[in-house]
Parts: C-alpha cells; structure tokens; sequence
C-alpha cells in the first residue's frame, strides 16, 4: 500500500459550463469550466498526484449547502468530476450569471445524499478532503480553485527498543488502537459536513487493527515511525484511548494521557521506547515524547500502517 499521509491540497475542478435559463433550459453554446486540481508537495501523502478517473463529488451551490445552484438539487448535488488525465471535469454543469460556490470532497461517493453528512471511516485508512472554492463561478468566470483540507486526523508511533532489551529481536507484528473505558470516546467511522469540516463520529464499538506495511517491523534503538488516519478527537476528560502493540509475540499497551486531543489536520506524534518492562513515552532521556504538528511540515519518512480487514 503507498504511504497513508498528505499535505494539504489547492485544488481547483473542471466541467462543462453553457449559458441557461433560470429553468435550467441549455441557451448557448457549450464551453469549458475548468477546474485545474493540483496535490502539495508532500511526503506522506496516500496520493501525491491525481490520475486518470481519479473522482471528486462536487456540490454547486448559491452560498450554502442548503441552497443548491438554480434551486436544483438533481443537477448540482452531488456531482461526479472524472479526471481525464489533465484536469477534473463533468457533463451538463450549467451556469448563468449567479455566482455559484462550489464545495468539493475527495473521494467520490454516489451513496452521498447530504454535503453535510459525507461518511468517513478509517478502516480502510483512506485519506478524506473537503474544500470550498475560493472565489465564486458563474458564465462568466469559469477557473475555480478549492482549497482542499484533511477531514481526519493522524497518529504517528516513532517506536524504538532500549539498549538493554533482552525478550527477543523487536519485531512489531500489529498495533491495535482502541476505547480505554467506556466513554467510547475513540471512533472509526462518522459523517463529513463538507461546509465546515466538522466530522461526527457515529461508531459504537471503535477498534482499529493494522499492521506495518510489509506485515512486520523490526525495532533497533532508532526511532521508526509507524502513522494510521484516524477520526478526529475532542480533547479526552479521561484516558480513553489505548493502543496494544504486539512486539516479539508479548503485548505491550500505551494508554493515551488525559486531554489527548486529535484535530483534523494534524500529526500526533508519540515517542515511545520499548523495554523488558513495557512501552515508556520520550525514554532514556528525551522529551516529553508527545508533539503535534501539521501534516506535511516534516520530512520524516513513516512505515504505513495498512488495515486488517
């Protein structure tokens, strides 16, 4: 699987464009909308350049979600943009003089009845954008630009074995991250409003299994970062959340602090040192272990975490 991590996105989307009526009636000759869609420079992006048949759902609006362009939801909710290899593009996308806001989420679900309640998950460790267009469509200007931002969140393992570790040869076959208490704080699946960003968390039972990309890993007494996507958390009032890691067949657990919190856009990066003992954060000196920085402002190279499924 290709890494899991992406920068964020300036994104701009293509279509068909003609002149029409307030009723929708097709008045003029056809010309192109283009929508140019261009990926940041980023080193842990699940995709770092778009491809051909690539797909974003594309909502045409006059402002608002709840105020569909010309008033017509069939036309201009939920719209399929194919990338033809060059740009992003779509049939039968009429505009006329009103100025149209369009919001963009990647990828493209058919089953999305709602820009308000896109369904996101992190099963899969699929990589979630949302943006809205910068400046306003219409018959007359027909380049927008979407600038594209990550629903979910990041958390990233930087593991490594002490110099007095005996129980075997550091090998990492699996880490589970999971609900500590019954708060059922930790999510693996949600809803997206692509308007605002915000992510509802709708699981009742969250626990995520994954695995180094190549099945294992083995320690040294060198940091090695392992990252998964996860659903964005609000900052805990317990220690809700733990992560299990199976290292040489023994279990090791990591319950997360009070006031973890997980915002959308972020890396929440956890040194953790593996001894006879356990898993210590920072160890042998270091920091605190705990840092946050935004995705893509880095150069660290991280070990994707793949999902069992």
């Amino acid at each position: 699987m290709n890494k899991l991590f992406l920068g964020c996105v300036a994104l701009a989307t293509m279509g068909l464009i003609t002149s029409c009526s307030d009723n929708n009636t097709d008045t003029g000759a056809s010309s192109d909308l283009i929508l140019n869609a261009s990926i940041g420079v980023n080193t842990r992006a699940e995709k770092s350049t778009w491809a051909k048949n690539d797909a974003l759902g594309v909502y045409v609006t006059e402002g608002t979600l709840d105020k569909p362009y010309l008033s017509n939801t069939t036309r201009y909710n939920n719209i399929n943009f194919l990338h033809n290899g060059k740009y992003f593009t779509a049939s039968d996308i009429y505009l006329d003089e009103t100025a149209a806001t369009i919001y963009g989420y990647y990828p493209y679900n058919s089953a999305v009845t709602s820009g308000t309640s896109v369904p996101v998950e992190s099963s899969t460790q699929t990589d979630y954008l949302y943006g809205v267009s910068t400046t306003p469509a219409s018959i007359s200007q027909k380049n927008v630009d979407i600038t594209m931002k990550h629903a979910l969140s990041m958390v990233v393992f930087k593991l490594r074995k002490s110099a007095t570790y005996t129980e075997g040869a550091g090998l990492v076959t699996k880490i589970v991250i999971e609900n500590h208490d019954a708060t059922n704080t930790f999510k693996i699946a949600g809803t997206l409003n692509i308007q605002t960003g915000t992510v509802t968390g709708t699981s009742t039972n969250g626990s995520l299994t994954l695995v180094p990309t190549d099945g294992s890993l083995v320690l040294t007494e060198t940091f090695q970062s392992m990252a998964a996507i996860c659903l964005p958390v609000a900052a805990t009032s317990t220690k809700a959340i733990r992560a299990t890691f199976t290292i040489d067949g023994r279990t090791f657990r990591f319950v997360f602090p009070e006031a973890t919190k997980w915002e959308a856009g972020y890396r929440n990066n956890y040194s953790l040192t593996m001894s006879n003992t356990g898993l210590e954060i920072g160890g042998e000196g270091t920091d605190s272990g705990i840092t946050i920085d935004p995705w893509g402002d880095t150069t660290d190279s991280d070990i994707s975490l793949v999902p069992v499924l």
